[in-house]
């Protein structure tokens, strides 16, 4: 809850610099009041006047909050309490709180017990009281016949015109006033990480402090804005010193009580967070990152009676005796969320979550939990037929969903055998299994970094492969080779006609590019003209009757159509104006009637010179067959050594991946040492400072 407990109200006109209250304006007044606190997001204010001179003004203060309240459902606590100054050295002021709905004349009368004495103002000075700390907290934190405590005592602004402020308390009374244990916490200026070094030795009360100032517990540091105007900003937006929202602190309650706070006090390292810039701070909640069980609902299973549990986002304890159901709970969530068939299961662990599913076999039987991503984006998975299934969402694959859900559950007799040195049954020793208790101070660079392995592993196994296939390739294209080589040597010993024939295989060639040009391989141009008009006549016209826009659409889509046949002739026209102008550049060539007259004569004039040369049909038909023979050859010869060209640029160098590989499984190993640390620091009992535990990680062991 965002706290301010040190607020001063226009009922202290001698402090309150902003717009003043005339007698009969406490209502309008209260009102203005209550928004500002609204506005800054307060979920909790204590109100403390000096001398409690809000006495008559905090009845309607808490009307204006209650009002607020109905109208928007915000809810914001109202503390009633005071501000004095004690008779310390100079003046220590001190600051004391009571429970909300406290009655007015009773925290009037404890003020009076304090040390302050009627008429609260003397001329233009406030009333001082004549007691030091000790008597004031035993005043105020005097226990009820409950054992409640009736208010709680908070020293304000302590390095000014208070506890460290050197002019106004000498160091021993400084030295014996803080280190009461009954003094719980302080009111500080900033955040204690932004103080200077000796200060942080002095509140947290650590092994580096000074023993002559070390107390029996560290104290609780508070922020408040001490304000004595509503709201006001400077131009970044950020509210002035004094003014509401200046400063405030987070504490963590279920219910504002004077309870909370002096829990919140003692606890105060996991209950309050100071913030450090109010421009950008943020709840609390909206920081937390990470996956978390909401809750979970268990009704009419066969051993637990029905109940609903909401988990805190941070730490949670379940808490009860023997056979209470604890282990049951915890069996109940590892089922639901899809945990209770991992690899790491042993046969004893596997029988205690059998044992605990059959119960779901009871007629009517459900368990729901509320689950939320790191991201915020909540699930409801329920148990269904035997199975966990998200509520209201078509899974494509659950097994995916439920295996990457970021939890994991250990029982005790888990934890114990994850520090025995032996196997279990698939042969895996139990001690490796810490290493995935391990990952998970580091898991999204973990497994960030698994997702790299993977891929480089199959990059690694593609690379031999290919050139394992290079390999079978060079082989065949070095016997492409030699039969090539056969059969040149056969072409080539037919010289008698090896010129003619060559001319007559070049003049074919020539003739086949002519043909391509129009022929199949040229018929492209065609199929465009082709596809064009398949396009233009294939047009799906607008056919909605009573849309909005009918008539707008209808207009549209007779341009649309009208676009696409203008399209299709245009291209059509393009292509027939392509080919009358590849023919014109034949015709219109002199030298093109001559090279056509010898390209129609190419078959008989060779014919003609192989009779002159006394070869037979049959001599000509076969050394066409070696050419041809030798030119399908060398097309293969080509295509395999263009194939091997291919294979061996895919495959890379398998050397320079396996480096790669190497440095991954470097980084992998760091991200473990850096968990076993962060493990390490964890495992220590604060009394002793020694470690319950020591985790050690080894490369490649």
């Amino acid at each position: 809850m965002k706290c301010d407990l040190q607020m001063q109200t226009p009922a202290d006109a001698r402090h309150w610099l902003g717009e003043r209250m005339a007698d009969g304006q406490e209502a309008e007044a209260a009102e203005a009041f209550a928004k500002a606190c609204y506005r800054t997001g307060l979920d909790v204010v204590g109100i403390t006047d000096h001398n409690f001179l809000s006495k008559g003004f905090i009845p309607h203060l808490q009307s204006a909050f209650d009002e607020l309240e109905s109208e928007i459902s915000h809810k914001i606590t109202l503390f009633p309490g005071f501000e004095f100054e004690a008779d310390v050295g100079k003046g220590m002021h001190v600051l004391c709180l009571f429970e909300p709905g406290t009655n007015i004349d009773e925290i009037d009368h404890i003020l009076t017990e304090c040390g302050v004495r009627r008429p609260r103002i003397e001329g233009e000075r406030l009333a001082k009281s004549t007691k030091r700390l000790p008597d004031i907290l035993s005043i105020v934190q005097k226990a009820n016949p409950d054992g409640s405590w009736r208010g709680i005592v908070i020293v304000p602004h302590v390095f000014e015109d208070s506890l460290f402020d050197n002019d106004r308390i000498s160091e021993w009374l400084q030295q014996e006033e803080y280190q009461n244990p009954e003094l719980l916490a302080v009111e500080v200026p900033k955040p204690i990480t932004r103080m200077s070094n000796g200060f942080q030795k002095l509140f947290r009360s650590g092994d580096d402090c000074q023993q002559d100032w070390k107390r029996i517990r560290p104290i609780a540091t508070l922020m408040s804005s001490d304000n004595k105007k509503l709201m006001e900003v400077d131009s970044e937006q950020k509210p002035v010193p004094n003014s509401i929202g200046y400063r405030y602190s987070w504490i963590k309650m279920s219910e504002p009580s004077i309870e909370s706070l002096r829990q919140a006090f003692l606890d105060h390292e996991s209950r309050i967070i100071l913030p450090e810039d109010v421009l950008a701070d943020t709840h609390p909640a909206e920081r937390v990152r990470q996956a978390m069980i909401r809750s979970i609902s268990i009704k009419n299973v066969a051993f637990l009676a029905d109940q609903e549990v909401h988990f805190s986002p941070n730490m949670n304890s379940v808490i009860g005796g023997r056979g209470s159901g604890k282990s049951t709970l915890l069996e109940y969530l590892r089922i639901i969320l899809g945990k209770d068939k991992t690899k790491d299961l042993d046969t004893g662990t596997r029988g205690r979550i059998k044992r605990v599913r059959d119960t779901l076999n009871a007629p009517g039987a459900e368990l729901e939990v509320c689950w939320t991503s790191a991201d915020g984006v909540e699930d409801r998975i329920v148990w269904q037929n035997g199975s966990p299934m998200a509520h209201s969402r078509d899974l494509a694959d659950p097994e995916t969903f439920f295996n990457s859900l970021p939890i994991r559950f250990y029982s005790q007799q888990q934890l114990n055998r994850l520090t025995e040195s032996k196997a279990d049954e698939g042969g895996v020793w139990q001690a490796q299994r810490l290493l995935e208790l391990v990952d998970g101070f580091t898991q999204k660079e973990i497994d960030d970094l698994a997702d790299q392995e993977r891929k480089l592993k199959r990059q690694i196994q593609d690379s031999f492969a290919n050139l394992r296939k290079a390999k079978a390739l060079d082989k065949e294209h070095k016997r492409l080779l030699q039969e090539y080589q056969e059969l040149d040597r056969q072409w080539k010993a037919c010289s008698k006609i090896q010129e003619d024939a060559r001319r007559h295989q070049q003049l074919k060639s020539e003739s086949r590019y002519l043909e391509s040009l129009f022929g199949t391989p040229g018929k492209q141009f065609s199929d465009v003209a082709d596809l064009a008009d398949t396009v233009a006549a294939s047009h799906a016209p607008f056919q909605v009757e009573d849309s909005p826009h009918t008539a707008w659409f209808r207009q549209y889509d007779d341009k649309v159509k009208a676009a696409k046949d203008a399209l299709a002739k245009t291209i059509r026209d393009a292509v027939e104006q392509f080919s009358a102008t590849i023919e014109s550049l034949k015709t219109d060539d002199s030298a093109w009637v001559a090279i056509q007259e010898e390209l129609i004569q190419a078959d008989t004039k060779f014919s003609e010179a192989c009779a002159a040369k006394d070869l037979t049909p049959d001599d000509v038909g076969h050394l066409q067959e070696i050419n041809q023979s030798r030119a399908k050859k060398q097309t293969e010869i080509d295509e395999t050594a263009a194939e091997i060209q291919r294979l061996k640029d895919e495959a890379g160098d398998p050397e320079v991946l396996m480096q790669q590989l190497h440095q991954i499984w470097r980084n992998q190993y760091q991200k473990r040492v850096e968990a076993a640390e962060r493990a390490n620091e964890l495992a220590v009992l604060n009394e002793g400072r020694q470690r319950f535990i020591e985790v050690s990680a080894k490369y490649q062991q």
